[in-house]
């Protein structure tokens, strides 16, 4: 569930797994071991600014926690800014 925090775009591989922690198959274990090497074939992968000038983040949020009537699902949005 770390890989969650720090690469936004495993969200769904790894919940996928995770659901299955109590009871595991084989085809679950195969899975998880593929992100696993799918993350020590990307480690050094990155993005590096370099400049001489200040940069300044901006960043905003829209969550909606719940509130839909008819799935109770969770909606969010987010916009940056570099």
């Amino acid at each position: 569930m770390f890989l969650i925090k720090t690469k936004p775009y495993f969200e769904f591989s790894v919940s996928l797994v995770a659901r299955y922690m109590s009871n595991p198959s084989i085809i679950h274990i195969k899975v998880a071991k593929r992100i696993l090497r799918y993350v020590k074939g990307i480690i050094n992968f990155g993005i590096h600014y370099a400049c001489n000038y200040k940069l300044k983040l901006i960043g905003f949020s829209d969550s909606n926690w719940g509130s839909d009537l008819d799935d109770r699902k969770r909606t969010s949005a987010n916009c940056f800014s570099l």
